[in-house]
């Protein structure tokens, strides 16, 4: 993407966006910036600094797992582990199933790279679990994967 792009995206964010949607319009653009992590890291910033401005939590758990999928990227697997780990215990407060089965889901794909398979189970099949029944959405396909994987 060019540097014009985000940085108009940006300024967008900044002129038009609902102050209550700044955090997932913020997390949507970190997609687009998968080998940029400067600027992933800047948009994660935002919408922790928008989470806290409008106390609007809905979208909290989310934006922990984009911190700890950065985290990731860059190789720090002990802080991406503490964001994943956040975002699930968030999830769980706020009774979002979605969000724990997202934050689950990134921390087993890493305990399996770390060869903490056992652990990756036991923390991602309950909330599988939980989901039965219901249909296969493509994060719910992944899941179900991982745990075939471990």
């Amino acid at each position: 993407m060019p540097m014009r792009s985000v940085a108009s995206k940006l300024l967008w964010a900044d002129t038009w966006r609902p102050v209550w949607a700044l955090p997932h319009w913020l997390v949507f653009l970190t997609a687009e910036l998968p080998d940029r992590h400067s600027e992933r890291e800047m948009a994660i910033e935002r919408a922790f600094a928008a989470l806290e401005s409008t106390q609007e939590r809905w979208y909290e758990a989310e934006v922990l797992r984009q911190q700890g999928e950065l985290r990731r990227a860059r190789g720090d697997t002990e802080g991406a582990e503490r964001s994943y780990l956040e975002a699930i215990r968030t999830a769980d407060e706020q009774g979002s199933m979605l969000h724990k089965l997202k934050a689950s889901l990134s921390l087993a794909k890493l305990w399996r790279e770390l060869a903490r398979t056992q652990e990756a189970r036991q923390m991602l099949s309950p909330v599988v679990r939980w989901f039965a029944g219901q249909p296969d959405a493509p994060v719910l396909q992944d899941a179900r994967e991982v745990l075939t994987s471990i």
